[in-house]
């Protein structure tokens, strides 16, 4: 059944804004990292995401994580190490600021 609308009441509003993402799939994430760092991740496994997720980073060049980014080029392994080698790209000017929606599907 429709809604009926009552002109004497004023129209509902709902207080939502645009935010402006990049979306990626994973195997495109992967692909790109591997290229600019000559290392491999795999995000799923790394991130523990399932098959048909989407999920949310937010990369801000955040320096608190660079000691995890040079762990990663040099080969040594670190705990979800995603965001820490996406801000360390951003960092280096290979990816922009900003949020980043990522896809997974296989």
């Amino acid at each position: 059944m429709p809604l009926t609308v009552d002109p004497s009441k004023p129209s509902p509003k709902l207080n939502a804004h645009v935010v402006t993402l990049f979306k990626v799939s994973y195997h495109d994430l992967e692909r790109f990292i591997q290229e600019a760092t000559g290392r491999t991740i795999s995000v799923p496994a790394e991130m523990e995401w399932s098959n048909g997720e989407d999920h949310e980073v937010t990369i801000d060049r955040n320096a608190d994580d660079a000691d995890d980014y040079e762990d990663f080029l040099a080969g040594r392994r670190t705990n979800y190490a995603l965001f820490a080698i996406m801000d360390g790209l951003a960092r280096d000017g290979l990816l922009a600021k900003g949020k980043y929606l990522i896809e997974v599907l296989w």
